[in-house]
């Protein structure tokens, strides 16, 4: 009985594992701002974050 159990249990988290993998993703505008990065705390502007970009790029070239 407790493998049954153990097996049920195993399998319900799976099943539930599943449901969040194919969970629809959310729109920005749906999740709540705590949750959110804001890129001006890691890039002061468009440009430094193209040029770390660009580098990225060449650097998995390499």
């Amino acid at each position: 009985m407790k493998t049954f159990f153990k097996n049920c249990t195993l399998l319900l988290l799976l099943i539930l594992s599943a449901q969040v993998l194919i969970a629809a993703p959310k729109e920005r505008a749906d999740i709540d701002t705590k949750y959110k990065w804001k890129m001006s705390d890691i890039y002061g502007d468009w440009d430094a974050w193209e040029q770390d970009l660009q580098r990225l790029e060449g650097l998995m070239d390499d």
